[in-house]
Parts: C-alpha cells; structure tokens; sequence
C-alpha cells in the first residue's frame, strides 16, 4: 500500500497483518489503534509503538495505560507528529500515573487530546502526568481534556498550567465553563487563551431559566480567564449533522446548541470558531446556525 497515507481502523487488524500493513506503507501519516486489550495486549502494543512506520507519522491516535512495559532502549522519538490523541486506561489509585516521558518523546507536538476513559488520579498522579508532558512536549501549544464531567479525581488540576509555558488552546469537558471551574485562572503568560470545546452530544432543548444562567456563568468566565476566542473541536458541519439526526441522551446545557448562546457571546466580544476556524456566521456555521433558530 504504497500510497495509503491515513489507517483509522488499525483495531480491526489481526497484529501480524497490521505489521505487514505497516511494513508496506512508506506514505502512511496518520494512525488509530484503541481497543480493549487481551493480556498480553502491553506487549502487543510496545511492539506496535516501535515499528518504523511510527517515526514518520504526524497524527497518532491511541491506548495508554501507566503500568505497561516501557522500551528497553528509552523513550522512543515521534520527530514529526504534531497530534497525539490519547486513551486513557483506568490506573486506579495504586497505580502508576500514564508519562509520556516514559513512552516517548516528542519534540514536534503541538496539540495534545486526553481521553481518560475512566482513569481517577490523585494530585500527585496527576503532578506525574503533567510533568511527564512538560518533558517529553516542549513545543506543545494545546491541550483538551475530553472528560465529560469534571471532579475533583479527574486531570483538571492546578498542575495543568505546568505542561507547557507555551499554552494558548485548552479545553476540558462540555460542562467546564457552564459551571465554575474548580481550578485557578491561567497565569498571565498564558493569556488571552482559546478555550476548546468538545461536543459529545448534539440534543439541544428549550432554553430555560437554567439555560440563561449557565450562559451568563460561561461569559463570566471567559472574561475571569481572559478568553477571547472559543474553538470547537468539530466542524459546524459535523455538528449539524448530529443534531439533525441525534436523538435525546439526557445531556443538556450543550451551550454552542443555543442560538442565544452565540448571540451573547457574540455582545460581550468573544467569537466562536469550528475547528476550521469558521464563524458561526460564515459559510456552513450560516447552516447550523440557521438550523439552531428553527
């Protein structure tokens, strides 16, 4: 496959076909491999992780659990990927914490999506992780925590501003900046930030007293944040999409569903951008934004 560039459903491999794929694909760029391991899935994944293939990759996609075997030889060099889209796996409290500076190191990083599927941490757990981003990111600019709810076990912390000095874009789940966050304000270096937001759901519902007051609380907090701009982590088509064809998930106070959300942000000065960096009032956001006042 000479010219197979992106492989999305690595998963769906048996690993020594994976290999052969790999072996085969000088152009290959970007790669997914998550799944639920068997036993001797660490060992699976180490020799995965150390194939050629993987030193040319840009975006990278995949499962990390703290406690698996690390290379023998020292982490390994990604040079050139600027993506990396962990999973996660549920360390427990006993646990070591996930380091990238075990696994890895990445000199070229920029953005950095954490999936902790279902992985708890203490503050000194997550002291771990954010210094082993620190270490092994030195260019990272971007950082989104795809928790659905924050609490006080999850990796929002006052340790995230220690990950890298150079942070302008972050994030953490839909229901973050609707409620007040329970850590600190960047510290001025790191302003104006971009605040991300990942959308799991697309079931908008009427607008409420609730509704009014969660928005009124996100503006607030944008402003005690100094952010100025927030960008979705999908596209406006993308969204749309969804919320043409979801149905309800009980997940509400998704507030980029709201077309008065947009209007207020809009008043008080702070733009909303898809991951394309499109307005909700250009192009395609006309669409979804039109869809949002019908």
């Amino acid at each position: 496959m000479p010219h197979l560039q992106v492989l999305t459903r690595g998963r769906e491999y048996k690993f020594d076909d994976l290999v052969g794929v790999l072996d085969n694909s000088p152009s290959l760029r970007a790669f997914s491999w998550t799944t639920v391991f068997p036993e001797d899935g660490p060992y699976v994944w180490l020799s995965l992780m150390s194939h050629p293939a993987m030193r040319r990759l840009t975006h990278l996609e995949l499962t990390l659990c703290g406690e698996w075997p690390q290379p023998a030889s020292g982490p390994l060099e990604f040079s050139d990927l600027v993506y990396l889209r962990l999973f996660l796996c549920d360390n427990g409290p006993e646990r070591p914490a996930t380091r990238l500076d075990n696994w890895g190191m990445f000199p070229s990083l920029r953005s950095l999506n954490v999936y902790p599927f279902g992985a708890k941490y203490t503050p000194s757990q997550r002291n771990d992780f954010y210094s082993g981003v620190a270490k092994s990111c030195p260019v990272l600019t971007s950082l989104l925590l795809e928790d659905y709810k924050v609490d006080s076990d999850s990796l929002l912390g006052p340790e995230v501003w220690d990950c890298s000095k150079r942070l302008a874009y972050f994030g953490a789940g839909p229901e973050f900046f609707s409620n007040k966050p329970d850590i600190l304000p960047p510290p001025p270096s790191s302003r104006p930030l971009t605040l991300l937001l990942h959308l799991y759901s697309a079931q908008a519902y009427e607008v409420s007293a609730e509704t009014d007051r969660r928005i009124q609380l996100f503006i607030e907090n944008c402003h005690e944040w100094g952010v100025q701009e927030v960008l979705l982590a999908q596209s406006w088509r993308e969204v749309k999409d969804m919320l043409s064809q979801e149905e309800s998930t009980g997940v509400d106070y998704h507030l980029p569903l709201y077309a008065k959300f947009h209007a207020s942000m809009a008043d008080n000065g702070i733009s909303i951008r898809d991951r394309n960096r499109v307005t909700v009032m250009d192009s395609e956001g006309t669409l979804f934004f039109q869809l949002l006042e019908s």
